[in-house]
C-alpha cells in the first residue's frame, strides 16, 4: 500500500464533512486496510452511528447504482487512494465491514478513552469494568452532593477539625458576601470551578497573589507610608468650589457624592456602583497624579491639585478594598476547591466513580501515555492490549476537541504522522465551535497543522469546502449577508458596544463566502420578524430571568413562532420543523406556549429536565425518606394522605421502614419501587412517563452497588432525562442539540434580554501567565488595569466568538426556510446583541411589511409562498391499522459473566480473594493468557521473539515469568496443541481468521428471565467458505488450573461445561451459524491437554 496523505478538511455547515470521512474510510478498506485497524471518532453516539450508517449507505449505493458508484470512486480519489470500479468490489467491502462489526472502532472519543482505561486498569488505578458518569449528569451531581454531605456529617467526630477548617476556607472564599444556603452555594461553586481547579490548581499557579498579578510599581491604589487621609471638609470644599446652583452646582454635588461613597466603602459593603459620566471619568483617571479635565454639559472644569489629591485618595481606598476582597476570595476558593479535590480523590478510590473528564486526565499530560513505540517513556502498549492495532485515525468535529482530550491522543498521532504506513485525518469547522464552555479549543485545529508543517510529505494537507448541500439559496444568501465582511460592521451604538475585534478577526479567518449546491431545486425563503416584547395580560407576570433566558411568563416571541407554524402547517405538509432556542428553560417555555396556542400541533421539547415535577415521583421519594428517617413527619403525612396510605396501613407505619429497607437490600431500589408504583393503579400519560423515568433512574442507581436511601434520593433529585425525537412533530431544542441536523423549516426566536456583545457571560475566574484571580467588579477592574483586565478582555473576545458561532450554527440548520424572530428595538438602547446584528446586517430593499398574524416583517429573501408548493398530505384510512405501540418499563435484565462462575455453580469463598496463593494464581493466569494471546498462527510465529516482547511488557516478577515461560514451552511441545493453534487447512477456496481476546455480549432468555451474558473469547478461529461467509468456528479457552491427573482434567472440564455452552451460543449468534458448527475446546496449559465440547 502506498503512503496515505495526512489530511485536514475545513468544511462549512452542510458541505459534507461526514460524507468525506465516510469515503476516506471506504478508500482505506479498498486499499487493503482491515476495518479493525481504522479508528473513526466523533463526539456523540448519534454522530458515531451516522458515520457507520453513511459508510454502509455509500457502499450499498455503489453496489446498486452506477452513477453513485462513480461518485464514490471520484470522492475516494480525492484522498489519493485507488478506488474500486466494479460493483462486486464494493459488495466485498460491505461484507468485510459487516463481518468485522464486533471489532469496528467507530465511536465517540469518550468511548475510545474508556476502552484504553479498561485495557490498563491496574496501571491507571481504576476498577477493571468502570462505568463512568456523565460529567453533567445526575449521577455526577449526586456523587458531588454525597462528598459535600460527608464533609459536614456530624457523626464523624474525627473530622470535626477538618470541617471547621473547610468552613473557615469557605467563609474566606465568600469574603464580604453573606449566604444562608451553604450546601447549594458550595455545590454550585464546585460544579463551576472544580474542573478549572484541576487545570490550574498546581503549586506553580499563584491564586490571589498580588505580586504575581501586578508589578508592585503598578499597584498605585495601595496606601503608601506618606499617604494622609483627606480632611473631613473635603466634600464640603467640593460643593463650595462649584457653588450650589445650576450645572456647576450639580457637578459639585456629584463629585461630593462619589467621594463620600468611595471613602465609606468597606469589605462588608457592595461596590458603590455609579454609571454617571462624572464617576466613570474619575475612575478612569484614578491612577493619574495630575487632576483630569472634567467635561460637563459643554464646559470644562479642572480640580485644584489639593482637592484632586483628596478625591484620588477616596477612589484608591475603594479600589484597594475591592481588589483586596477579590484577592482574599481567590485564595479562599483555592483552598476550598483543594480540600474538595482531596475528598473527591478519596471518593474515587473508595467508590470507583469517575467522569469522562477524570478518565481523560488519567491519560493526559504527565500520566501514562498510549503508545506503540517500544522505547516511549511511561508507555501503555496500546498495540498489544487493545483488540486491534490502530493504523489510521479519522476524527470528526475536531474543533470541539478539548486540550485534555487531545492530551490522550497527541502521542499516538505524533507516531502516526511519522509513519508512512499510517495516516491521520480530521475534519471540522472552526465557525461551529460552540462547545468552548466545556473545554473545546478551536485553536487546536490550526495548531496541529502548524506543528507538522515541516514534516515534508508527511505534513498535513489542508482542504477547504464551502459549497453547501443542505440549504437552498435564500438561506445561504442570508448567512452570507450576515457574516460576510463582518469586520466592516459598525453597530449603531458604536464599535465599543459591538463585537471585540479579536473575535471578529478569529471568525473572519475561518470564513469564506458560501455557495448553495441546490440552486436548481428552488430559492427557499428567509424572513426577519419583529415582535413587541411589552407584557400583556396575566401571562406576562414574569419577564426573562437575569441570565437572559426566556421565562415562561413572556411568550411574545413564542406567539410569533405559533403564528408561523399556523401559516406554514409543516406537519400537515410533510415538512420537518424545528424551533431553536438558547436554553432548556426557554425550550420548556416554548413548548408550553405552543401547546396552549396550537393544541392540535404536536410538539416536543428535546432538552434535558428533571423528573421531580410530578406527584408520583415525590410520593415514592416520600416513601424512601420515611423508610430512612421514621421521624420525618412530613413524609409520614404525605404517605397517609396519598393513594399508598392503605397499603402502608396494612403493613403498619411502625413496621414500614424495616420492610422497605429490607426490600431495598434484598431486591434493589428499582424492583421494590416498581412494586409500590403498581399500587397506584391507572395513571395519566404524563405520570406514567415520569414513573418509567423514575424507575430507569432507580435502575441506574442500583448498578452502583450502593444501598443508601439518602444517596438514592439525591440521585433522583439530580437525575435528568431527555425527550426523544418524535416523527411528525415540531421539535423544540437548543442550538447545541441541533448541531449536525437539518430541517425544512427552522424558526429562531431571540430573547427579550439576551447577553450583549459588550458584556457576554465570561468565566468567573481569570488565569494569566502563572496567576489566577477571581476579579473584582468591572469598574474596579478597569480602573486597576493591567494583566487581569487584559485577561478579562480576552475572555470576552472568546465569548463574542462563541456568540457568533452559535448564531452561525443556528442559521445553517435550515434546508428550505428560516424565520428569525427579534424583539422590537428599544427607544433608548443600551447594548448590542445578535438581534441587532441581524437587524443591521439584513438590510431589506423595501420598507418593512406585514408577516404572519400581523407581526412586522423587517426583511425577506426568496419565495414567500415556498410552503404552498408542498401539498398537504391526505390521510387514508388503513384496512388493517397497525396496533399501537405500547411503551412501558422493561423487565429487569440480569447480567452474567460465565468466566467468573465457579465449577458446578459454587462461588469462591470471600477470603480466597485475599489469599497470597490466590494472588499468585491470578497473576500466573493473566501472564500466560497474554503469552498465548500473542500467537496468531503457530506455524508463522517466531517464539523467541514473541517471548522476548512478552517479557519486556510484563510487570510480574522474574520468578513468576520464568514459571509461565516453562509451562508455555512445555505445552507447545504437544502436537495436538500445535495443530489447534495452526491455520486450518482448506480443500477449496476458503479462508480463516483468528480473533484474540474478543469481547462479546449476548442477550438470552432462560426460564422467562432475560440475561445479559458477557465474556471474552480467548481465541476464536473463524473458517469462511469461498463466498466469504462463516462456515465453522472453533473456540479455544486457556485454563491454567493446577491439575495433574486425567481425572482432575475431566472434573474441571465438567465444571466449565456451562461456560463453554454459553460461549458456543454467543459465537453462533455473532457469526450467524448453528451451534452444531461451533466447537469449544479447553486448553489446560499445565498438562498441555485439550478437552473438546460440541453442541
Amino acid at each position: 500500500m502506498n503512503p496515505v496523505q495526512n489530511r485536514s478538511i475545513s468544511a462549512s455547515a452542510g458541505t459534507g464533512k461526514t460524507f468525506r470521512l465516510a469515503h476516506r474510510y471506504i478508500g482505506l478498506m479498498a486499499a487493503g486496510v482491515a476495518p479493525d485497524r481504522i479508528c473513526a471518532l466523533t463526539f456523540s453516539r448519534k454522530a458515531a452511528g451516522e458515520i457507520f450508517d453513511k459508510i454502509v449507505e455509500h457502499l450499498c449505493a455503489a453496489v446498486a447504482d452506477d452513477s453513485k458508484r462513480a461518485q464514490t470512486a471520484a470522492t475516494i480519489a480525492k484522498e489519493g487512494l485507488a478506488a474500486p470500479s466494479r460493483a462486486d468490489d464494493y459488495l466485498r467491502l460491505l461484507r468485510i465491514l459487516l463481518d468485522h462489526g464486533h471489532r469496528l472502532r467507530i465511536g465517540t472519543l469518550d468511548s475510545f478513552i474508556l476502552g484504553v482505561v479498561r485495557a490498563f486498569p491496574l496501571e491507571l488505578g481504576v476498577p477493571p469494568e468502570t462505568q463512568p458518569m456523565d460529567n453533567d449528569g445526575g449521577e455526577a451531581a449526586a456523587a458531588r452532593l454525597s462528598i459535600l454531605t460527608r464533609l459536614f456529617d456530624p457523626r464523624s467526630s474525627r473530622e470535626e477539625s477538618r470541617q471547621e477548617a473547610f468552613l473557615s476556607d469557605f467563609r474566606m472564599s465568600q469574603h464580604g458576601r453573606e449566604t444562608k444556603k451553604l450546601l447549594s452555594v458550595l455545590d454550585q461553586l464546585v460544579k463551576d470551578y472544580h474542573v478549572f481547579y484541576r487545570t490550574y490548581g498546581a503549586q506553580t499557579w499563584h491564586w490571589g497573589d498580588p505580586d504575581r498579578i501586578w508589578p508592585r510599581a503598578d499597584r498605585w491604589w495601595e496606601p503608601g507610608p506618606d499617604d494622609a487621609p483627606p480632611p473631613d471638609t473635603l466634600a464640603e470644599s467640593l460643593r463650595a468650589m462649584f457653588g450650589e446652583t445650576g450645572r456647576p452646582g450639580q457637578l459639585g454635588k456629584n463629585l461630593s457624592d462619589v467621594t463620600d461613597a468611595a471613602l465609606s466603602h468597606a469589605i462588608d459593603r457592595p461596590w458603590p456602583q455609579r454609571k454617571d459620566k462624572v464617576a466613570l471619568l474619575l475612575l478612569q483617571n484614578a491612577g493619574n497624579l495630575q487632576p483630569p479635565t472634567l467635561s460637563y454639559y459643554g464646559k470644562e472644569y479642572v480640580l485644584p491639585q489639593p482637592l484632586w489629591d483628596g478625591v484620588r485618595f477616596a477612589l484608591r481606598h475603594a479600589i484597594n478594598v475591592e481588589i483586596g476582597r477579590a484577592l482574599t476570595q481567590t485564595q479562599g476558593l483555592r483552598t476550598v476547591l483543594g480540600r474538595y479535590d482531596e475528598c473527591y480523590a478519596a471518593a474515587q478510590t473508595h467508590d470507583g466513580h469517575f467522569t469522562f473528564e477524570d478518565l481523560s486526565r488519567l491519560l493526559g499530560s504527565g500520566g501514562p501515555s498510549p503508545s506503540r513505540v517500544p522505547d516511549a517513556e511511561n508507555r501503555l502498549y496500546i498495540d498489544y492490549r487493545l483488540d486491534g492495532r490502530l493504523d489510521h485515525w479519522l476524527m470528526d468535529e475536531f474543533q470541539d476537541t478539548s486540550d485534555t482530550q487531545w492530551g490522550t491522543l497527541a502521542n499516538l498521532v505524533d507516531e502516526v504522522i511519522q509513519d508512512d504506513a499510517r495516516s491521520f485525518f480530521f475534519v471540522g469547522d472552526i465557525k461551529q465551535s460552540i462547545y468552548g464552555w466545556r473545554g473545546g479549543n478551536y485553536r487546536l485545529f490550526n495548531d496541529i497543522q502548524k506543528r507538522y508543517q515541516s514534516c515534508g510529505t508527511r505534513a498535513i494537507a489542508n482542504e477547504s469546502i464551502q459549497t453547501c448541500h443542505r440549504s437552498l439559496p435564500a438561506v445561504i444568501d442570508a448567512v452570507n449577508q450576515t457574516f460576510d465582511h463582518l469586520e466592516a460592521w459598525t453597530p449603531s451604538l458604536g464599535r465599543q458596544a459591538g463585537l471585540r475585534p479579536e473575535a471578529v478577526e478569529a471568525f473572519a479567518r475561518a470564513w469564506t463566502r458560501h455557495e448553495s449546491a441546490r440552486a436548481n431545486e428552488g430559492t427557499g425563503f428567509v424572513s426577519l420578524l419583529e415582535y413587541d416584547p411589552k407584557k400583556t395580560g396575566a401571562e406576562a407576570s414574569v419577564e426573562a430571568d437575569d441570565n437572559g433566558e426566556d421565562g415562561t411568563g413572556c411568550p411574545a416571541q413564542f406567539e410569533a413562532v405559533a403564528a408561523i407554524l399556523k401559516q406554514v402547517e409543516p406537519i400537515q405538509r410533510g415538512l420537518t420543523a424545528a424551533v431553536l432556542v438558547r436554553s432548556n428553560q426557554a425550550g420548556r417555555a416554548c413548548v408550553d406556549a405552543l401547546r396552549r396556542l396550537l393544541p392540535d400541533v404536536p410538539c416536543v421539547h428535546e432538552g434535558k429536565g428533571g423528573i421531580t415535577d410530578n406527584p408520583v415521583v415525590t410520593l415514592l421519594l416520600a416513601l424512601v425518606h420515611y423508610a430512612a428517617h421514621p421521624g420525618d413527619t412530613v413524609s409520614l403525612r404525605h404517605l397517609q394522605m396519598s393513594p399508598l396510605g392503605g397499603a402502608c396501613s396494612e403493613i403498619g407505619y411502625g413496621a414500614l421502614p424495616v420492610v422497605v429497607l429490607q426490600a431495598f437490600q434484598a431486591r434493589g431500589f428499582a424492583a421494590t419501587l416498581r412494586e409500590w408504583g403498581e399500587k397506584l393503579g391507572d395513571l395519566d400519560p404524563f405520570s406514567q412517563r415520569r414513573l418509567s423515568e423514575f424507575l430507569a433512574g432507580a435502575e441506574s442507581f442500583d448498578t452502583l452497588g450502593v444501598c443508601d436511601p439518602d444517596r438514592f434520593a439525591d440521585h433522583v433529585e439530580a437525575y435528568q432525562t431527555r425527550a426523544n425525537a418524535a416523527a411528525g412533530s415540531v421539535r423544540v431544542m437548543t442550538v447545541h442539540q441541533a448541531k449536525g441536523l437539518g430541517f425544512d423549516l427552522v424558526v429562531i426566536p431571540f430573547a427579550t434580554r439576551p447577553d450583549s456583545f459588550e458584556k457576554p457571560k465570561i468565566p468567573r475566574l481569570l488565569a494569566g501567565r502563572n496567576w489566577v484571580l477571581n476579579p473584582p467588579c468591572q469598574q474596579a477592574l478597569e480602573a486597576a488595569d493591567g494583566p487581569p483586565l487584559q485577561a478579562c478582555d480576552a475572555a470576552r473576545a472568546d465569548a463574542n466568538f462563541a456568540q457568533l458561532c452559535v448564531l452561525y450554527v443556528a442559521m445553517t440548520r435550515a434546508q428550505r426556510a428560516m424565520f428569525l424572530i427579534v424583539p422590537k428595538k428599544a427607544k433608548d438602547p443600551k447594548s448590542v446583541s445578535e438581534a441587532d446584528l441581524l437587524r443591521e446586517r439584513l438590510q431589506p430593499d423595501t420598507a418593512p411589511g406585514v408577516g404572519p398574524d400581523g407581526f412586522t416583517q423587517l426583511y425577506t429573501c426568496g419565495d414567500p409562498d415556498w410552503f404552498r408548493r408542498h401539498h398537504a398530505q391526505v390521510a387514508h384510512a388503513q384496512e388493517n391499522p397497525a396496533a399501537p405501540v405500547r411503551i412501558g418499563f422493561t423487565a429487569d435484565i440480569t447480567p452474567r459473566e460465565p468466566s467468573k462462575e465457579h465449577l458446578d455453580g459454587h462461588t469462591f469463598p470471600a477470603q480466597w480473594l485475599f489469599n497470597a496463593e490466590a494472588g499468585d494464581v491470578r497473576a500466573f493466569g493473566s501472564a500466560i493468557h497474554r503469552l498465548f494471546q500473542k500467537i496468531e498462527w503457530f506455524e508463522e510465529t517466531d517464539l523467541e521473539r514473541l517471548i522476548a516482547e512478552w517479557r519486556q511488557e510484563s510487570a510480574e516478577s522474574a520468578t513468576l515469568l520464568g514459571d509461565v515461560e516453562r509451562q508455555f514451552r512445555a505445552c507447545l511441545e504437544n502436537g495436538d496443541v500445535q495443530s489447534a493453534l495452526s491455520k486450518p487447512v482448506f480443500a477449496g477456496a476458503g479462508a480463516a481468521e483468528v480473533w484474540r481476546e474478543a469481547p462479546f455480549n449476548l442477550l438470552v432468555k432462560t426460564g422467562g428471565q432475560k440475561q445479559l451474558i458477557s465474556g471474552r473469547f480467548d481465541r476464536l478461529v473463524v473458517e469462511r467458505d469461498g463466498t466469504g461467509l462463516p462456515g465453522r468456528a472453533t473456540i479455544i479457552d486457556f485454563k491454567s488450573n493446577r491439575i495433574a491427573t486425567d481425572q482432575q482434567v475431566q472434573e474441571a472440564a465438567r465444571g466449565y461445561a456451562g461456560q463453554m455452552l454459553d460461549y458456543t451460543r454467543a459465537a453462533a449468534q455473532l457469526l450467524g451459524l448453528s451451534p452444531e458448527h461451533v466447537t469449544a475446546t479447553l486448553l489446560f496449559t499445565r498438562l498441555g491437554r485439550l478437552q473438546t465440547f460440541s453442541a
